[in-house]
This record gives structure tokens, sequence and C-alpha cells, in this order.
């Protein structure tokens, strides 16, 4: 009567099993800077993740004199005398150059402001302010992968300076 059994058994989950097909997608991370420019003040500027995966994102601000041929000057603006730039320190952190987003962003979503307005306080002859944001982003799990990459903390959720 065992030998009976099994047989049926066996036949009976090969026959109703049916076959699983895993499918990977892979995890991308792509940033857009979103911004309000009206020729010389930058407002609302926000980074939004374009990919599929929630990110950690960060920018680096970079403030040149920048000529009609777009090359620079060798003297670098001074915040505060050539420039203000007010930042939202409440979401963000500065760290080695960096402003880091303190929350994750899901995929196609934004961060919330990070310069709410950047201008020129004087003028240079034959040259422009030009303030460049460059973002960019990191999957944001595992919470190990950022802390290394990056050197900064990952405490319930939230990104800290790493000290």
């Amino acid at each position: 009567f065992i030998g009976i059994a099994t047989p049926i058994t066996y036949a009976y989950l090969q026959d109703s099993t049916p076959a699983v097909t895993n499918t990977f997608t892979p995890g991308k991370v792509a940033t857009e800077i979103e911004e309000t420019f009206d020729g010389s003040e930058k407002k609302d500027v926000k980074i939004e993740n374009t990919e599929n995966v929630p990110a950690y994102l960060r920018a680096a601000i970079i403030v040149n004199w920048v000529d009609a041929d777009g090359d620079y000057a060798a003297e670098v603006p001074v915040l505060d005398e050539d420039y203000e730039i007010v930042i939202n320190n409440t979401d963000w952190f500065e760290k080695d150059g960096y402003y880091y987003h303190k929350t994750a962003v899901d995929p196609g979503k934004s961060t919330s402001v990070l310069i709410n307005i950047a201008k020129p306080l004087k003028e240079k002859e034959d040259y422009s302010l030009s303030i460049e944001i460059l973002g960019s982003g990191i999957q944001a799990m595992p919470d190990q992968a950022v802390e290394e990459t990056w050197d900064v903390q990952v405490i319930n959720g939230q990104l800290g300076g790493g000290e």
C-alpha cells in the first residue's frame, strides 16, 4: 500500500505545480534638476528621482563668473558679497561640499526645495554669475551601501552627517 501512495502523491505534485518565472529588473538611479530661473535668479531648486527605485539624493552647488563665450573668470565669486543663496537647512545638510537630502525620494518624486533663492548681489564687468546644480543619487537600500559610498549615516530612514 505504501508503494502505491508515493507515486500518486509525486504525480499529483508534479502535475499541479505551475512553473515559476523570476523576472529581475535592476535598480537604476538618475536625477534631474527642477528650478525656476528668470534670467538672474534661481528659485525653488529641487532634484527629481527619475528612475525606478527609492534613492537618497545630493547636490553640489558650483558658483563661477562666466563670460559670453562660457569661459570662467580666475576670480571666484564670494558668498554674501557677490551673490546670495538661501538654502533649506531643515530638509538638507551640508558635508564635504555636498548638500544631502535627509530622506529617500521615491521614483518619479522630487526632494523638498534645496535652494529657496540664489541671485547675484553685484555685477562683474564682462561676466555673469553662473550657479550650477549637479545632482546625484544612490539607491536607498541597503543602508550600508549609502553609508560606505557617501560617508554618511542612515538612522531610522534619515541621512545624517556621519560624524
